[in-house]
């Protein structure tokens, strides 16, 4: 089985596309331009080659390159980012939306703590204070150098934050969670880190003390039994074995991947499945690696080869009922899509 991140890319799309997801990202105040529009501006910056070639040109935000501003990194600028940086929670954050104003009297403009936010007829979305640098494509200037009167006689629709009913550190914080649970999965499950490299002086011994294997992966890849294996009891007690290895890996990778997205909506429940998943999936590690020493055993015992094989399809039959190994497929399916290919 070879690692399927491609799917795993689309599944994420499809999860910020879907309706269903929708509803469950955004409070139910969120106007639908309003969502439309993050949306879009997420894809843009967050999705594969494959998402942004739909997006039409005339919905591909642009900037400037301000002096505060990574001009080498343009998703830094963008609405989505900027919103987070803000402590906008999406699914939380109340949004009031009604008509545009007519005068810059208009009581929602001088209030200090409303943020307004601005809809023009293209489609774009002008959060002020936020994407200031992003260029409002039918004047080719930036936001932020557009003036009140141009505003209020352009926009097709207008709605407000109220700042203080916003948390500044609300997304900082569950961005720090994140990504102390990220360096968790990548640091203290065992994975390709090889003798040499720089990732291997994360990983000690394995879980019963014993030094890796002559390869130098911390979990031992069944290639090196491959031809014994297939000799002794055929080419399905290999693939069985070599299964079992690849969904740890596949296992770990997506966790990792999946949180590295930064994803604001996750729940708390969401942090307690993937703490059980990264137990899972550390002791379904040691296991396969206890599952793997007695396959050397097997294979250089003196028994003959009839024996050898029984003992081997008992081997397999015991990793397919491996209570560690069900765990992953188990909690995966409850935190990923299920479009995503466990097998």
């Amino acid at each position: 089985m070879i690692i399927n991140l491609n799917r795993l890319n689309e599944s994420l799309d499809r999860l910020y596309e879907s309706k269903p997801s929708l509803t469950e990202a955004f409070d139910e105040s969120f106007p639908k331009w309003l969502k439309d529009r993050l949306l879009v501006i997420n894809k843009y910056h967050t999705g594969d080659y494959a998402a942004r070639r739909n997006i039409p040109w005339n919905e591909r935000p642009d900037y400037i390159n301000a002096r505060d501003e990574s001009r080498y990194n343009s998703s830094s600028r963008s609405l989505w980012e900027k919103a987070l940086a803000a402590g906008i929670d999406f699914s939380k954050t109340k949004v009031v939306e009604g008509p545009v104003p007519e005068k810059r009297t208009d009581e929602r403009l001088k209030n200090e703590n409303f943020i307004p936010i601005w809809l023009f007829p293209n489609g774009q979305v002008y959060i002020e204070g936020l994407n200031g640098s992003e260029i409002y494509q039918t004047t080719g200037k930036a936001f932020k150098y557009m003036p009140m009167k141009d505003k209020i006689e352009n926009a097709e629709g207008f709605a407000y934050i109220d700042k203080t009913n916003i948390d500044p550190e609300a997304i900082t914080g569950k961005r720090k969670a994140r990504a102390s649970l990220r360096a968790d999965i990548m640091n203290n499950v065992p994975e390709y880190a090889r003798k040499g490299t720089p990732d291997f002086k994360k990983f000690g011994r394995d879980f019963w003390g014993t030094e890796y294997d002559k390869s130098g992966y911390p979990i031992l890849n069944p290639e090196r039994y491959q031809k014994e294996i297939e000799k002794l009891a055929g080419k399905k007690i290999y693939q069985v074995l070599e299964e079992f290895h690849n969904k740890i890996i596949d296992a770990q990778r997506k966790v990792a991947e999946v949180y590295s997205q930064e994803d604001p909506f996750s729940s708390e429940t969401d942090i307690d499945k993937i703490s059980s998943l990264i137990n899972s999936i550390r002791w379904a590690a040691s296991r396969y690696n206890d599952y793997m020493r007695k396959v050397d055993r097997i294979i250089n015992s003196s028994w003959d080869e009839d024996y050898k094989a029984r003992e081997l399809g008992e081997l397999v039959r015991r990793i397919k009922n491996d209570d560690y190994m069900q765990s992953i497929e188990n909690i995966g399916s409850q935190i990923f899509l299920s479009e995503i290919d466990w097998d």
